[in-house]
């Protein structure tokens, strides 16, 4: 017999805990930790953050509430770019092509593919950008270079 125990494999990526609970359940401490596979100080963190819970014996979740509290999470992590920024995948911020030197990559018919190499990690991050903006920001950086340089 092998010495080795066996492990249970982690999902690599991103967990995804929308609608996990069941609506009208109530959870205990460990039976929320065990269907997130989360540990106790994560549970901690989210009652920090806004999670609701009930004090009986045990600390009591209601499986709405779970789900509210990570659709709200969910949705305020999204944050789209505005025209002319790019989100870098490489160090998870975004990066105004204003300020970032940038490499026109290939056109198509209403799109051109932009490439922007990371200040922070060296890294290469895409995007898709419409020629209608692309053409408004070469003007701003041409206006902008043309004051730099009359100063």
């Amino acid at each position: 017999m092998s010495a080795l125990k066996k492990t249970k494999a982690r999902s690599v990526g991103r967990r995804r805990f929308l609608g996990k609970a069941r609506a009208n359940w109530l959870y205990t401490q460990p039976e929320v930790q065990k269907l997130f596979g989360v540990c106790p100080n994560t549970i901690r963190n989210w009652r920090r953050n806004g999670l609701r819970s009930f004090k009986a014996n045990v600390r009591l979740f209601l499986g709405r509430d779970l789900n509210a509290f990570h659709k709200r999470r969910y949705e305020d992590a999204k944050r789209p770019c505005a025209p002319g920024e790019v989100y870098c995948v490489c160090c998870k911020q975004k990066h105004s092509l204003r300020e970032v030197p940038y490499l026109l990559d290939s056109k198509s018919r209403f799109r051109t593919r932009v490439l922007i190499t990371c200040p922070a990690t060296g890294g290469t991050s895409a995007t898709y950008i419409r020629e209608t903006d692309l053409t408004s920001l070469t003007q701003q950086l041409n206006h902008n270079s043309s004051r730099v340089s009359d100063d």
